[in-house]
């Protein structure tokens, strides 16, 4: 038992000492020898050995000793104490020598009262020895020379001087357990203690007695002199009455949606834009603390969550790992088990609000947002991913985490407010994701028509701020511009902080006109007059102390700061500057670094909490078990005091801090820029290089892009390896690849070639000539790309890496796809297959197999895609990429439609949907929203058709997709052809036609000539429509396009059918028949099935032409392809008609005519109503009637068309009609009409039933 006390007392000081000292230890910088400088010294004597040896054995003794000597000098170390020497039973300590502080005198007293405490321990333990052990204990402070004595032991460092003579005398005069001290180190920690007077002693060396006091404890607190700053209220906060109340509003009626399912639901963000100074910090202040005031919440950081990020280099995601940080109060300094634990409590927590779906959903997330935090977890998707699906699934999970925890809120009937400050600062990835993540929120509720997450967004940043993320259709934005203060208003703020001091009107105007309504900077100039004691507080109120009008007014914010800076006590500025290195915000530990290895004469604690107390400094979280974390109350202040610092001095002090930090948190990745940045201005080449390096592949990693540039463009300036130089190169030039500029990265590759070739690494050379011909293949300069890929193939043949010969054949592969040589592009992703199944490289067989789905697709080969896309997914699920999910089901999805299956379509493109959704994808949202467009149309619903396409059309523009652009265009015009608006729609397909042109996009050509063939068909130009229709068919056989082929000779059978050709008709109709067949693309079989009826109707071979129709009817009702059903039903009611059918031809003109008016198609609409007054004509026998309910319906809408060829139809019909009533000269009219327009058409076009409707017309 008496062994185990002795070993628990042990790991109590010893353990929890060495954690805390340690650290530090190895960075003490030596002082020069010989340096007079205040000392506290401190003896110890202990009393009763004399007794043990009568009653242990020497051995015993020794081990007892040496044991209590360890656990006092442990407390003495503890402290901040450094051994002299040990003589005899004495220790002789020294606070301050090695790194003063004014706490140098408190830390002494405070240690020997710990060590009495740990005596009462020690003689508790050797009581059953009926041994009972005392001390005496003297502290003086003063001054003293230090100086080495002796080589090779722990007391060589020590101190010479009277003060050590006094401190001797207070030790050997002191009571028995007590602490003895004079009166003049007394006065040093007054305050702190509390004290019982001894009276006089007189001391060896001193002509006069010494007053002497004995320690009795600690003194209750006291408010310090330095912290009559926190006399001043805080000023209040005015002039921002109006945007206040306008905010408040936004989230009174945030907080109404709460609960409700709203599928237009959209989270409110609210931007604050100012200047430095003008209170954006003060405004999202106030604003939560109304919030929780007003409602009394208890525990606002479950309903109000922060991010924060840096002034300087940072890395990646940033603001995110910053906000999971706060809600998990975790801080930087925990070690990694503590982290760990809080993660899982944390999650464990959320999980107790969350459905099981929900809970599912935050499970898949953890693994991520673990790894963020440095959490390693077993997930298939964290090893070895690509970068860009890394980013997209913490895009995806850090939302799923924020509408966690907003359900959270919401529980308590508050939306969660997201405070996301100094947008200016944030790294690109950050941006990023919050883009993502306001793009994405809430689509899994909005589709399944379930309560909305409630979040309110409030974001600040400077007027300078241009990359204002663009928020979308998705989220209620509202900008706030604050604007400086009025005098009135600044005249208020200075009454709310001073009362009704009596300023001089004369120096009241003049602070308000230099500082131009800046709320900071009226407070800086309060806080000065405070410091240089111009006003005091007395009797409690303020009071002016001095002549005012004899101070003056700093003209401009940094010279108020920096006149106030340089009237502070030289302890508070010295901290206040070596902070301000470390940056605008700092962990407590790594200042405490600092000050301890310089071994300078302040008290860290105490001068830190000057310093906020005066306002320099705000202590933003403390967290349990960890550091406390501090920010500069302003960055400009940061910036002025870093100013001050000589350069020698911030050399030595960015070397300190980068040292403590690489050896604390070097492995996080998150400081990797930090300790670049410190290391550069430490002018440490190569750890700045090392850093440098790390940060730049971090930030491009996470595809912060313009901070990896930034980076790389930073370690390209050091005098670094060509290797290094070639590799940073490589990078660099991988992003801006990346990012489009083409041209600067063909720069940066050919430099790296240059040095590849001088250096002679073939590796190397590889990599960089693939990268160029990667660039080259992206500015569709087909022969250049083939070059560099060429050269490549080589090279990674005689080098044997087979990955790369895989990725060669898959460029190539891209580059025959790119120029229609689709069997060619085949045969190299078979290539690129076969090694990569041989590698059993997962992900670059799923982009293989895709690969080659896309030429199987092109090709028409339905089927072999099909098992391709099914491929793609199955290895895509495997793996987690929700990419390569979202590609391969909307592929699956294409090739649904095009074989005429619009109901699986719609599934495969709608799951795409909510993939591209839920990630934030907008090219993959726009490529389903088209897709989407393209399968409404072809069901006939041209509304909500058009509504997909305008929402395509808006994100392409958005993203600079300009192929994108061409395809949306090229199906607005079908839209408005098939609506009949003929010069809307050719407009659409003429700018379609110049971008695929520009791009040399051969596939967006030949869809651009098909179109415009179509739309010069309907307005009966067909020599025009059939030279159109001749290009596209040339296109699509050079293409091998199938598909292409089919729809192009289809068109032209069309022509050939109004002109008349038959049976050049029929050969068209049954070569795309076959195709069609072929492909199983029925809504194909249907359409050209019903063009090979009209022939037959044409003929006069009405069953024939009636087998057609139905058909085709029945293909159209089977895959639900309503966008046809009118062309061929207004064509069967036609042959009805033909057959004198005339019932059932009204029955089927009425289906037509109802179908035509859903879908707002013009056309069918008007030969629908001439069709039914044509049938009723037919039935109506009563000559007034035939006249009241056809002639006439018939002359009034021939008044109202302006359509020449309607024109010339309703006078045909007309001409019929009258003539068959003997209305001989309203007949001859309409004839005379008919025949001119007629006529007139027939010049542009060889319409066979123009000429046809002439021959009748003379006739009659």
């Amino acid at each position: 038992m008496f062994e185990e006390n002795w070993q628990s007392l042990f790991e109590e000081d010893l353990d929890k000492l060495s954690e805390i000292i340690n650290p530090v230890k190895d960075k003490t910088l030596k002082l020069e020898e010989g340096e007079n400088r205040i000392v506290s010294i401190f003896f110890l004597d202990i009393k009763g050995f004399t007794s043990i040896s009568e009653k242990l054995h020497p051995e015993k003794i020794k081990r007892i000793i040496d044991r209590i000597f360890k656990v006092f000098s442990n407390v003495i170390i503890k402290y901040g104490g450094n051994i002299d020497k040990y003589e005899g039973d004495k220790i002789m300590a020294l606070f301050g020598s090695k790194r003063t502080s004014e706490t140098d005198t408190e830390r002494a007293v405070k240690s020997g009262l710990d060590i009495l405490n740990k005596l009462k321990q020690i003689n508790e333990m050797l009581k059953p020895q009926n041994i009972e052990l005392n001390v005496r204990i003297g502290i003086n402070t003063g001054l003293v020379t230090t100086g080495k004595v002796g080589l090779g032991r722990e007391g060589d460092f020590t101190v010479y001087g009277d003060a050590v003579n006094l401190a001797s005398r207070m030790e050997s005069n002191a009571p028995l357990n007590s602490i003895m001290i004079p009166l003049k180190t007394k006065r040093l920690v007054t305050d702190v203690f509390k004290f019982e007077s001894l009276g006089n002693i007189q001391v060896k060396g001193k002509t006069e007695p010494i007053e002497v006091y004995k320690v009795l404890g600690t003194a209750p607190d006291k408010i310090e002199r330095w912290e009559r700053s926190k006399l001043i209220k805080k000023p209040d906060y005015v002039g921002r009455e109006n945007e206040f109340k306008q905010i408040k509003e936004f989230f009174k009626n945030s907080q109404k949606q709460i609960g409700k399912i709203d599928k237009e639901y959209k989270p409110v963000v609210i931007g604050l834009r100012g200047s430095a100074g003008l209170g954006k910090s003060r405004f999202i202040f106030e604003f939560t603390e109304s919030i929780i005031k007003k409602h009394k919440i208890i525990n606002p950081e479950k309903l109000v969550v922060r991010g924060y990020t840096k002034s300087y280099a940072q890395s990646p995601n940033t603001l995110f790992t910053a906000l999971l940080k706060n809600y998990m109060n975790i801080s930087d300094n925990d070690p990694k088990q503590t982290v760990e634990k809080k993660f899982e409590q944390t999650i464990a927590e959320i999980f107790e609000d969350l459905s099981k779906e929900e809970r599912q959903t935050l499970k898949k997330a953890k693994p991520i947002l673990g790894f963020l935090l440095g959490i390693k977890y077993d997930d298939v998707r964290l090893k070895n991913p690509d970068p860009k699906s890394l980013q997209t699934e913490i895009q995806l999970s850090l939302r799923h985490f924020l509408e966690a925890i907003a359900k959270v809120s919401n529980r308590l009937n508050f939306p969660l407010i997201i405070i996301l400050e100094d947008l200016h600062w944030f790294d690109e990835a950050s941006l990023n994701t919050l883009k993502v993540i306001l793009t994405a929120l809430n689509v899994e509720e909005k589709r399944t028509n379930k309560p909305c997450k409630n979040l309110f967004f409030l974001l600040s940043y400077r007027n300078e701020f241009k990359n204002l993320p663009e928020f979308g259709f998705r989220t209620q934005f509202k900008e706030f511009i604050l604007k400086p203060l009025t005098i009135e208003n600044s005249d208020i703020m200075i009454l709310s902080m001073l009362g009704t001091i009596d300023i001089p009107e004369k120096i009241k105007n003049e602070l308000l006109e230099k500082s131009e309504g800046n709320p900071f900077y009226i407070e800086e100039w309060i806080h000065s007059l405070i410091d240089n004691n111009v006003i005091e507080f007395i009797n409690n109120k303020w009071q002016i102390n001095k002549d005012i009008t004899n101070i003056p007014i700093p003209g401009t914010l940094n010279s108020l700061i920096l006149s106030r800076i340089d009237r502070m006590e030289d302890r508070l500025k010295s901290l206040l500057q070596k902070a301000s290195v470390i940056g605008n915000s700092f962990l407590h530990s790594i200042l405490e670094a600092i000050e301890i290895t310089l071994g300078n004469e302040k008290t860290f604690n105490q001068v830190l909490s000057e310093l906020i107390n005066m306002d320099w400094l705000i202590k933003e979280k403390e967290l349990e078990e960890s550091d406390a974390k501090y920010l500069f109350k302003h960055i400009i202040t940061c910036n002025v005091a870093y100013k001050t610092i000589l350069n020698f001095n911030k050399k030595i002090l960015h070397k300190l801090i980068a040292e403590f930090v690489e050896e604390r948190f070097g492995k996080n990745k998150e400081y990797f820029a930090f300790l670049a940045n410190h290391f550069e201005k430490a002018e440490m080449k190569d750890k700045t290089i090392e850093y440098l390096e790390k940060a730049g592949d971090h930030a491009k990693e996470n595809y912060d892009n313009e901070q990896a540039i930034e980076l790389y463009d930073k370690l390209l300036g050091q005098q670094i390896t060509t290797e290094l130089k070639i590799d940073t190169l490589l990078k660099k030039g991988e992003i801006l690849r990346l990012i489009g500029k083409w041209k600067d990265a063909i720069k940066i590759f050919r430099n790296a070639l240059k040095l590849s070739q001088e250096l002679g690494d073939k590796k190397k050379f590889s990599n960089v000539v693939g990268n160029m011909g990667s660039v080259y293949l992206k500015q569709s300069n087909y022969s250049k790309a083939m070059e560099c890929y060429e050269e490549k193939l080589k090279i990674s043949k005689e080098l044997g890496d087979e990955l790369g010969i895989a990725r060669v054949f898959g460029s190539k592969g891209r580059i025959y796809w790119s120029k229609g040589d689709y069997f060619r592009a085949k045969e190299c992703f078979e290539k690129q297959l076969k090694i990569s199944e041989e590698l059993e490289n997962k992900g670059a067989i799923s982009k293989a197999v895709g690969n080659m789905g896309n030429v199987y697709k092109i090709q028409s080969n339905f089927t072999k895609a099909m098992e391709c896309y099914e491929g793609q997914l199955k290895i895509s699920e495997e793996l987690g990429f929700k990419n390569g999910i979202s590609v391969a089901v909307g592929n699956m999805g294409v090739i649904h439609y095009f074989q005429g299956n619009y109901v699986k379509a719609i599934e495969c493109i709608d799951k795409q949907l909510k993939i591209c959704e839920e990630l934030g994808d907008k090219k993959g949202i726009s490529n389903a929203v088209g897709s989407m467009g393209s399968v409404y149309l072809k069901q006939g619903n041209y509304s909500k058709a058009m509504e997909c396409y305008k929402k395509d059309l808006t994100i392409c523009e958005e993203l600079g997709d300009k192929k994108g652009i061409s395809i949306v265009l090229g199906n607005m015009g079908v839209i408005y052809s098939n609506q009949g608006n003929y010069s809307k729609a050719m407009e659409c397909h003429e700018e379609e036609l110049k971008i695929c042109e520009e791009q040399g996009n051969k596939r967006g050509i030949s869809f651009a000539f098909g179109n415009m063939g179509c739309i010069h068909y309907r307005q009966d130009d067909y020599p025009k429509a059939m030279e159109c229709y001749k290009k596209d068919l040339t296109i699509c056989e050079d293409l091998g396009d199938k598909s292409g082929i089919s729809n192009a000779v289809g068109n032209m059978g069309d022509v050939y059918s109004n002109q008349g050709d038959y049976s050049k008709a029929m050969e068209c109709f049954e070569k795309k028949l076959i195709i069609c067949e072929e492909l199983g693309d029925k809504s194909g079989i249907s359409g050209v099935v019903e063009n090979m009826g009209i022939v037959y109707m044409d003929q006069g071979n009405y069953e024939k032409a009636m087998e057609c129709y139905d058909r085709a009817i029945n293909i159209d009702d089977e895959i639900g392809y309503k966008h046809h059903l009118p062309y061929v039903l207004s064509d069967k009611a036609e042959c009805l008609y033909k057959m004198k059918e005339y019932r059932k031809a009204n029955e089927i003109n009425e289906e037509c005519l109802k179908i035509s008016e859903e879908m707002k198609d013009e056309e069918h609409i008007f030969f629908c109503m001439v069709l039914k007054t044509k049938i009723e004509f037919k039935t109506i026998k009563n000559e007034e009637l035939r006249i009241k309910n056809c002639i006439e319906p018939l002359e009034k809408l021939l008044e109202e068309t302006k359509n020449e060829e309607r024109i010339a139809a309703l006078n045909y019909e007309l001409a019929i009609m009258n003539n068959d009533l003997n209305r001989e000269k309203n007949a001859h009219r309409h004839k005379k009409k008919a025949l001119e327009q007629y006529k007139k058409l027939f010049k542009k076009t060889t319409n066979v039933e123009y000429k046809n409707r002439i021959e009748k017309l003379e006739k009659l």
